[in-house]
């Protein structure tokens, strides 16, 4: 879909931003389509970034299932719209290793982190977590968080790619 703009009185000149509706891809992006620990995606509402990664045990009390361990995602998104922005950690959609994953939900804090949840305000900014569950195999998590939006009447998608190996989790070897 290619949305055009126009000012009244030069109708001349028009802007024009490539997005599809479903993907919300944007093709005129300066940002990495797909990122990694340490980097920024930015979008139409959003700019989001996939602070640190790491492994864990145990978290609180709660434990992973047999021969598992936790995989937290620390990020921060930052409200770059002129309006209230909710986040929810169910809006991540993941895959480990090609098969499409879960996320598990902990009723704790982890690293005085909470759940990346909630509403941010304009210029504002959340600092918050995700939890998924890997194995002894883990090679790869392929992670995007879909955010929704109305522009011109029409309910639009941004998807903000992350993409962690083990190389990219600060203590996967510990």
């Amino acid at each position: 879909m290619s949305l055009v703009s126009c000012d009244s009185s030069d109708k001349d000149k028009a802007t024009t931003t490539d997005t599809t509706k479903e993907t919300g891809e944007s093709k005129d992006s300066t940002t990495p389509t797909v990122a990694t620990v340490g980097e920024t995606v930015q979008k139409t509402q959003l700019k989001i970034t996939l602070l640190d990664a790491k492994v864990y045990d145990k978290v609180g009390f709660w434990t992973p299932a047999e021969g598992k361990k936790y995989l937290v995602l620390f990020f921060e998104a930052e409200n770059i719209s002129s309006n209230l922005v909710q986040l929810a950690v169910t809006n991540f959609e993941a895959s480990i290793n090609g098969v499409k994953a879960n996320f598990t939900m902990l009723a704790s804090k982890v690293d005085n982190y909470d759940t990346l949840s909630g509403g941010v305000s304009a210029g504002s900014k959340k600092q918050g977590y995700s939890v998924w569950e890997i194995g002894s195999n883990y090679n790869k998590l392929e992670i995007s968080y879909k955010d929704g939006y109305l522009s011109s009447n029409s309910y639009m998608y941004d998807y903000y790619s992350f993409i962690v190996k083990p190389e990219n989790i600060t203590n996967y070897n510990d």
